[in-house]
């Protein structure tokens, strides 16, 4: 066939309706996206709560009709498990790269775990979103790859020490005693090194830095060295397991702070109330999600996830639905699923309605760090958190001090 044939031919074909010219000779029918998370050993709770989120978003999104400039191709995840391990994290990240080829990667729950998985994807020149880490240090080592949608460290805690200074202070011109229990990994250090500065700026005393290893076996003695400090309030920082063994051991020692502060969503989830019973109750927690957040948006959300999963959503279930979604919208700025278009995208992305504002607008710095991030104090009060501080957004006013 002569190049006017095969031209009539591809007139015609147009004409019919048999080709379009938009979308060329063929069409994409899916986009992969690989996700890590632990979906088994001890921060498996975590992982499983993030892959719920994303799974939901991801439905609600093909249900809707897939990724519109991509001629409604819909979003497929591919898994993979990390369980704890940062060498997982490396391996399992370039498993899903070779096996699925996908358009970008998301995870991986950890921030120590995030730190490998991010210098996997650049090396791959594959855009990596982080769905939960929040070690500043991820996105400040000049990657071009890594984009953050969820707030870091420093964001969340800064609600927390505006909670302290105007609440519990309570005018006092003597310094208020603060005591640190963290642990000794990439999640919990930079809380670590926040508190010390703020406390510095503030004019409080540190009484007690206490670091553990995650996983440990017992927290007796680290309890017993800061009860012995009687501070007014004790931040804390660690997944599930640890804090619920620190709040049992809390328990058992019988210590009594005026507030005790945890960073993350650990002491907001059911595992931790059922735990502790009445022992979880007054614990705050600053995250940037709660159930009781007024946007209607995310009282859907709620009621479809304790509808499907038999229990209300915390935090990391959030940011995998976040996630899905500021995902969808990097791919309809893309129209593409080559990876470059894909990176360039995600520098253009501002979400200010919908479910991916969930927790606020979504917009990246050119670091690749979430533009806006936004933090909230919660409290466990009648079994359940609830939005304390700021004021704006508060559904309750909060219970300070905790009562004995």
């Amino acid at each position: 066939m002569g190049k006017l044939g095969f031209a009539i031919l591809l007139a015609s074909l147009v004409g019919l309706g048999i080709l379009r010219p938009d979308i060329g000779w063929t069409q994409t029918k899916e986009v992969v996206i690989g996700v890590a998370h632990p979906l088994s050993g001890p921060s498996a709770r975590f992982g499983i709560v993030l892959k719920n989120g994303w799974e939901m978003g991801v439905e609600e999104i093909n249900a809707a009709g897939g990724i519109k400039s991509l001629g409604g191709a819909k979003m497929k995840l591919a898994f993979g498990d990390v369980v704890n391990k940062p060498d997982l994290a490396a391996s399992e990240i370039e498993r899903l790269i070779k096996e699925y080829n996908p358009v970008m990667v998301a995870g991986c729950m950890a921030s120590s775990l995030t730190m490998v998985a991010t210098q996997i994807a650049e090396k791959n020149r594959v855009p990596f979103l982080v769905d939960n880490a929040t070690a500043p240090g991820i996105t400040k080592r000049g990657f071009k790859y890594t984009f953050r949608c969820t707030q870091h460290s420093i964001a969340c805690a800064t609600t927390a020490f505006d909670f302290v200074e105007k609440v519990a202070q309570e005018g006092k011109k003597k310094p208020i005693k603060v005591a640190m229990i963290y642990e000794d990994t990439d999640y919990g250090i930079p809380y670590g090194e926040e508190i010390k500065k703020v406390a510095k700026n503030y004019n409080w005393e540190i009484v007690a830095d206490e670091r553990f290893p995650s996983g440990t076996a017992d927290l007796t003695l680290t309890v017993n060295k800061v009860k012995l400090r009687n501070p007014d309030v004790v931040f804390c920082v660690g997944y599930i397991n640890d804090i619920i063994l620190l709040g049992r051991t809390i328990q058992s020692q019988k210590f009594q702070p005026k507030a005790i502060i945890h960073f993350g969503g650990a002491s907001s989830m059911p595992d931790f109330m059922k735990a502790l019973g009445k022992g979880a109750e007054y614990w705050y927690t600053g995250v940037a999600f709660a159930v009781d957040m007024k946007n209607p948006y995310n009282q859907k959300f709620v009621e479809k996830y304790n509808s499907r999963f038999k229990e209300l959503p915390n935090e990391n279930a959030h940011n995998g639905y976040i996630a899905a979604y500021v995902a969808k919208e990097v791919l309809e700025l893309a129209a593409s699923a080559d990876r470059e278009k894909v990176r360039d995208a995600f520098t253009r992305v501002h979400i200010t309605d919908g479910p991916g504002a969930g927790e606020g607008q979504i917009k990246f710095d050119p670091d690749g760090e979430l533009s806006n991030p936004q933090g909230i104090l919660t409290q466990n009060l009648g079994g359940k958190p609830v939005t304390v501080w700021p004021p704006d957004v508060a559904a309750s006013k909060a219970v300070y001090p905790m009562p004995k």
